[in-house]
């Protein structure tokens, strides 16, 4: 298992954890790759995707540690009614030099009116138009059919 995701708190705010294992490389590549794209998005942040809180190692285990700010959890059946705002958030992480890598409703939080895209592990750098980005919209047109949603 490469992460764990767990609520919580950091500085008295509520937080999800997302907790990645010490002992594996596989894990802890991850966690660097997803730290260091949230570094970057720092201006994107609650955007397109959450704030990034804090960035460390649990104390008692070592573990790498990312906590952002908690958000609602989508669900397949509420894609509809909030489809122009998950495409806001794919064209503004695609308008900041990134595409996602693995669009799923898992991947899609709800934000009052917006849409903000989590695991950022698999992202990599890309522009509007390239075949990554492209990708990403394809992977959400079929979030679109699974939910019944027409495609705009």
């Amino acid at each position: 298992m490469l992460c764990c995701v767990l609520q919580g708190c950091v500085g008295g705010q509520p937080a999800v954890l997302k907790v990645f294992s010490a002992e594996d490389s596989n894990a802890v590549a991850a966690f660097l790759q997803e730290a260091r794209i949230y570094v970057k998005l720092a201006g994107v942040q609650g955007k397109c995707i959450p704030e990034l809180l804090a960035l460390g190692r649990l104390p008692h285990t070592g573990a790498p540690v990312i906590a952002l700010s908690e958000q609602q959890p989508m669900q397949l059946k509420q894609l509809p009614e909030v489809l122009h705002a998950a495409e806001a958030a794919l064209q503004g992480l695609h308008a900041q030099g990134f595409a996602h890598g693995d669009v799923h409703v898992g991947n899609l939080l709800r934000s009052g009116s917006r849409v903000l895209l989590c695991d950022l592990e698999h992202a990599c750098s890309a522009s509007a138009g390239d075949p990554a980005c492209e990708k990403d919209m394809a992977q959400l047109a079929r979030l679109q059919e699974d939910a019944g949603a027409a495609p705009s």
